[in-house]
């Protein structure tokens, strides 16, 4: 398995974020989570990442180590500081705090969507992944023209 510890996240789903904040992780995002009983929540530029607790070391202790420059002693435990650890039940639901909800525009109940990114899985909601999202998976779609496949002979 790739260093976060799972199967990389994929594909997107619309999902809906109760008023209480209880959200049930589709169940083609679940496994991971499930595994580790919990998600650590990280607050990003309109978005809220889900990772793994193993996904969440293993990316801050990455950004760290990558950053050109000297970085703060202190920005590991900030990080950890803005990003809550949620419990996920046996049936993949977890609660989205009060802050983290407020923080993406929440008041109340609201449709989400939820994108496997590899390591960590995008919750936005349905209004901001439509005006930020569509864009980008044009984009996407660019790279596929003229492609042909891949070659059908043994690997």
């Amino acid at each position: 398995l790739p260093a976060f510890g799972h199967e990389p996240f994929a594909g997107t789903f619309h999902a809906r974020l109760e008023g209480n904040g209880r959200l049930v992780v589709p169940s083609a995002l679940r496994a991971p989570f499930l595994a580790a009983g919990s998600a650590q929540l990280m607050p990003n530029k309109g978005s809220l990442w889900l990772f793994t607790p193993q996904g969440f070391e293993v990316t801050v202790d990455h950004l760290i180590a990558s950053a050109s420059g000297a970085v703060d002693p202190r920005t590991r435990s900030r990080l950890f500081m803005a990003s809550p650890k949620a419990s996920v039940d046996k049936q993949g639901r977890l609660v989205v705090p009060p802050e983290q909800r407020a923080r993406l525009g929440i008041d109340g109940e609201a449709d989400v969507v939820l994108a496997g990114s590899i390591e960590h899985v995008e919750l936005w909601t349905a209004a901001a992944w439509q005006a930020q999202e569509a864009e980008r998976l044009a984009d996407g779609e660019l790279l596929f023209e003229g492609f042909g496949g891949l070659p059908t002979g043994p690997a």
